[in-house]
């Protein structure tokens, strides 16, 4: 007896390796991998075939966000620090479990969480157990900070809670401080789950109401290389939060894989970058200060600051997209500006700031993403032999990539061949 297939019928698809839409095709999917493409007209049924006939609705490769925090959530504080700082690991797990069907209710299959708790093991677990919807999420866990990063004269709760993080900087966990130390981050990380590393070498946005800045650079070039060489020998990647031009540069020094906003980024650099495999992330629905809720505003520059990096974010990214910098997907979902599920704003923007057609905007939320994350063998592409993520939308995306931002249009997704959401309604 053949194995039972699921057959995805008279369905066009986006090649995401060229940009385009390939009409009148046919998806096979067994054990939960792509078995066959092929013309419509060529396909063969056999016994146990489940056909779904879409009648030239569109499938494109699930789509990919390389930069999340899934247990942030805007309903609860306006200040993303202030709610990581004052949450328990377990309303944080809670919260993430929320934001991972969020996510894949919109039709993005994988996240890459760049820093949070200690769940992101149990998370995948648990959604590959069936227990809950998810999307494949890769966690970083605790990012790698500097001592001295952020200066703080906080509430006595805030006080206690970054005190803790100082008191396990020689366990490994939180603010490693020379190679060896550096070294064991990255070991204690690998032995607690985390998929990747992730490492903030310069200071913040948000960061501001801590008395964190932009300019500022952290980590030494020995540092940064004992990261990066340690988290290479076993098998994991690194993301490296970046604003200002020299924390990009010994970035690059180190061989970091992505660069994670990257706002002020040079020309010069952008050329230097250009030239290696590292990805910049984009991040740009996070730093819209116009969505950021009354309160928020009340913090004295922080509109202000938002405003004059977003502004600078697209003036530079623009010159390094001319360069042949490559691009990926991140929304930074997770604080107020970009709430969880949300992420295909982020291809809109990526569009109206860069200057991308909205055929390379989905290739950033596709095949550049899991060449990001280094899952390209996997994931990224409808072709044989890769995992069937696969999602299938009523509209034409070239024509209107806005329409991905409706759950209603977003008619399946399917994770692994399992269908796990029909217009935004988990199955």
């Amino acid at each position: 007896m053949t194995n039972p297939r699921t057959v995805l019928h008279n369905v066009n698809i986006f090649d995401s390796i060229n940009g385009k839409i390939e009409e009148d095709k046919t998806i096979v999917i067994s054990k939960g991998k792509i078995d066959w493409v092929g013309e419509a007209s060529s396909f063969e049924k056999e016994q146990n075939d489940t056909i779904m006939d879409l009648e030239g609705k569109y499938a494109l490769p699930g789509l990919i966000d390389c930069h999340v925090h899934l247990e942030l959530r805007s309903e609860h504080y306006t200040n993303p620090y202030q709610e990581w700082a004052t949450t328990s690991p377990y309303f944080a797990g809670f919260r993430a479990i929320k934001s991972a069907e969020d996510h894949i209710r919109s039709g993005f299959t994988t996240v890459r969480d760049c820093g949070g708790d200690l769940w992101g093991q149990s998370l995948n677990r648990a959604i590959a157990g069936g227990l809950y919807r998810g999307p494949r999420v890769l966690a970083a866990q605790w990012p790698l900070q500097q001592v001295g990063s952020i200066t703080y004269d906080l509430p006595m709760d805030l006080n206690v809670a970054f005190n803790w993080l100082d008191s396990q900087r020689v366990l490994g966990i939180a603010y490693p401080t020379g190679v060896d130390e550096m070294i064991l981050a990255v070991r204690t990380r690998r032995m607690q789950g985390s998929s990747f590393i992730k490492v903030m070498n310069t200071g913040s946005v948000y960061g501001l109401i801590l008395g964190s800045n932009i300019e500022d650079t952290f980590f030494s070039a020995e540092e940064m290389d004992a990261l990066a060489n340690e988290a290479h020998r076993n098998g994991m990647h690194v993301a490296c939060h970046s604003h200002n031009d020299t924390g990009i540069n010994e970035a690059l020094d180190a061989g970091i894989d992505t660069i994670e906003h990257a706002s002020y980024i040079s020309e010069e650099t952008s050329k230097r970058m250009a030239k290696t495999d590292s990805y910049l992330i984009t991040t740009y629905l996070v730093g819209d200060a116009r969505h950021s809720p009354e309160k928020m505003k009340e913090n004295p520059g922080f509109v202000e600051l938002m405003n004059e990096v977003a502004k600078a974010t697209y003036e530079n990214h623009r010159v390094a997209f001319e360069e042949g910098v490559k691009f990926a997907l991140g929304s930074d979902s997770g604080p107020v500006n970009a709430p969880p599920g949300s992420s295909a704003k982020e291809l809109v923007y990526i569009v109206e700031n860069l200057g991308m057609s909205p055929a390379q905007a989905l290739q950033c939320a596709t095949i550049n993403a899991a060449r990001a994350i280094k899952l390209e063998d996997e994931i990224g592409f409808i072709e044989v032999g890769k995992v069937a993520d696969i999602v299938v939308v009523g509209v034409n995306p070239l024509e209107s990539l806005t329409s991905l931002q409706e759950l209603e249009n977003i008619e399946y997704v399917l994770k692994g061949g399992e269908i796990v959401s029909k217009r935004g309604i988990l199955q």
